[in-house]
């Protein structure tokens, strides 16, 4: 059975050591089994106390989400800038390496909502950037046995990957601690067949998100679900399913995610449905 977790954005942004203190118990009484971690900004929680935390209240670290705000790009960008967000990548791989999460993920190429025009000699020059980027920090995360997957976000949030096709040739040739990571919630706006999309991914993925079609609860959507997990499990794949979605009441995040009303009754029934659904599915 995999391991289920949620990200604390359901709730609370920035996720900081305050949130957590109040959150981790919370998640814990409700059942799931792991905790998915976002670093918006280096420090936001610290490593160790965190560690902790999830350990007293039996949870496990599912993995630790990039959050690629405006300033973070490795491609298309001035050189101190792709310093500074390889710099703020490998904050968050020795963050997972402490806590014990398996995987580091997120749209690691560019920030959020930067879109631009690629001819297709340019967009291979743009994937080349990337693999050179992110080199040093694949490395590192192979030393400490964390691996990073590559997330595709919707054609409205990015210009540089929007399906698994285009994120399999983004991450040729780098080493295998780089990966892909699902979330189904892009994969319901950009695949032809999200289910095919997941079969060709199969061999790469290191981290699997899910939320509802329309960002909210996992099974209160028309995504085929049974169908979707039928076809991870051919994949192999054996780590956590985290349920990600974002409170509507940070004005920021809210604004990035395109919150603009609430999506379930209430936050906690968004976490606690989702889960109470995916234990039924998946047995």
């Amino acid at each position: 059975m995999y391991a289920i977790g949620v990200n604390p954005w359901v709730w609370a942004s920035p996720v900081d050591d305050e949130a957590l203190a109040e959150l981790i118990p919370r998640i814990a009484s409700f059942g799931f089994d792991a905790v998915e971690l976002p670093i918006e900004q280096p420090g936001d929680w610290d490593p160790i106390r965190t560690r902790d935390l999830l350990a007293a209240h039996g949870l496990v670290a599912a993995g630790v989400c990039a959050a690629f705000s405006p300033g973070r790009e490795l491609v298309d960008a001035a050189p101190a800038v792709v310093e500074s967000t390889v710099a703020y990548l490998k904050g968050c791989v020795a963050s997972a390496a402490a806590i014990g999460a398996p995987c580091v993920g997120g749209p690691v190429y560019a920030s959020v909502g930067r879109t631009w025009r690629m001819s297709p000699a340019a967009r291979a020059a743009c994937y080349a950037d990337f693999r050179r980027a992110l080199a040093p920090v694949a490395e590192q995360a192979g030393e400490l046995g964390v691996s990073i997957g590559v997330e595709a976000l919707n054609r409205y949030e990015t210009s540089v990957v929007n399906t698994i096709e285009q994120t399999v040739e983004l991450i040729d040739g780098l080493p295998s601690s780089v990966g892909i990571m699902i979330d189904t919630y892009h994969m319901n706006i950009e695949e032809a067949d999200p289910y095919a999309a997941l079969a060709v991914a199969g061999p790469h993925i290191k981290h699997v998100q899910v939320s509802g079609s329309n960002r909210g609860t996992p099974g209160a959507d028309h995504f085929d679900w049974p169908r979707f997990f039928a076809v991870l499990r051919d994949t192999g794949y054996q780590g956590a399913i985290c349920i990600e979605s974002f409170t509507g009441e940070n004005e920021a995040i809210a604004v990035a995610a395109a919150i603009w009303r609430p999506l379930a009754p209430s936050q906690d029934r968004l976490a606690t449905d989702g889960l109470r659904y995916l234990r039924e599915i998946l047995g």
